[in-house]
């Protein structure tokens, strides 16, 4: 199925929150240990995620399906990504190892910044393999996503028989429901049986795909993000430096055309400044970035205060982004202040 010169696949699982990428990879690692819906069903079902479903019976009454247990698996909240980090999950197929990295999803509730730090998660998490065999993207309406890609940053990335698979869960779950005994009907069972046989064909199309390309360094896409890391540091520094160049420039040629005495020269040599004395009170204050503020000289003022007295415990001071301020009584869910 694979190449037999790799021992091992890797691939990276990306994809919107609440798309399914916990539940497809359960379902394709049953699908590749059971040919049939009928050994499924006899056999012994393999959960290597935590999820949580719902399922409509024979009756029509709606059933919630919750397999295995896992706090880094968040199954109440709806719109929030399930998976809290990434996580390796592995199964041996053969004598090659199949390593899925489940990752949080993009387009969390928590707004855009939990989006960036989701992303940054998963580029920490990859830099400890050598190389990606695939990526595969869960997204919904992916060719209209690929498009806007394509557009924005001229990267194309092909869609044919070869890069693209279909999946259906419902086999899985019906799977699941009935190992949790949840009736269905004969119809719905020959339906599913079918869906089965259809995912089963795709998940070894798919490893097959994958085991015979060329890995993927992750060593390039870390170094790419790196040097995008530095342009953008370097932005302000050398936005900074052509205004100081411009400045220079106006100043020479007031020099240049200047008709006054040396004397005269001398007193606008000094420019009166501000000068901020910081005094260390006597408890804690809460501020944030979004609120009323001016920098004079490097140094900031905060001209109103989130929460004037905050005695929150083991909080270290003068650090932004600190987790621990969420439980300050200013500061809402989604990190900004009340």
């Amino acid at each position: 199925m694979t190449n037999p010169a790799q021992k091992e696949v890797n691939i990276l699982l990306l994809g919107e929150t609440g798309v399914g990428k916990s539940t497809f990879i359960n379902a394709l690692y049953n699908y590749l240990r059971f040919d049939t819906l009928d050994d499924a069903l006899c056999g012994h079902m393999e959960i290597l995620i935590p999820s949580k479903f719902t399922v409509t019976d024979d009756n029509y009454d709606l059933k919630t399906i919750k397999l295995g247990d896992d706090s880094n698996e968040n199954l109440e909240n709806v719109g929030m990504s399930a998976t809290q980090t990434c996580r390796e999950y592995q199964f041996e197929l053969g004598d090659v190892i199949i390593r899925f990295i489940d990752s949080p999803g993009i387009g969390d509730t928590r707004g855009v910044d939990k989006d960036k730090e989701n992303l940054e998660n998963i580029l920490k998490f990859i830099s400890n393999y050598e190389y990606l065999n695939g990526i595969c993207d869960t997204l919904p309406a992916l060719k209209e996503q690929l498009h806007r890609l394509e557009q924005r940053s001229g990267v194309e990335i092909k869609t044919n028989k070869e890069t693209m698979y279909c999946f259906d869960n419902e086999s899985f779950r019906f799977l699941a429901a009935s190992k949790n005994g949840v009736n269905f009907g004969e119809m719905d069972k020959t339906s599913f049986t079918e869906s089965w046989k259809r995912s089963v064909a795709e998940s070894v199309r798919l490893l097959q795909y994958l085991g015979f390309r060329d890995p993927h360094k992750v060593q390039d896409t870390l170094t790419l993000n790196e040097a995008r890391k530095i342009v953008l540091h370097l932005a302000k520094p050398l936005a900074s430096i052509e205004q100081n160049i411009n400045l220079i420039k106006d100043r020479q040629k007031e020099i240049d055309s200047c008709t006054e005495s040396i004397k005269d020269l001398q007193k606008r040599l000094y420019i009166p400044q501000q000068f901020l004395e910081t005094i260390e009170l006597g408890y804690p204050r809460t501020v944030c970035t979004e609120c009323n503020r001016e920098v004079v000289n490097g140094k900031v003022n905060y001209k109103s205060h989130c929460h004037k007295h905050c005695y929150l415990d083991e909080v270290e001071t003068e650090l932004l982004n600190n987790a621990k301020l969420l439980n300050c009584l200013a500061i809402q869910y989604n990190g900004t202040c009340r």
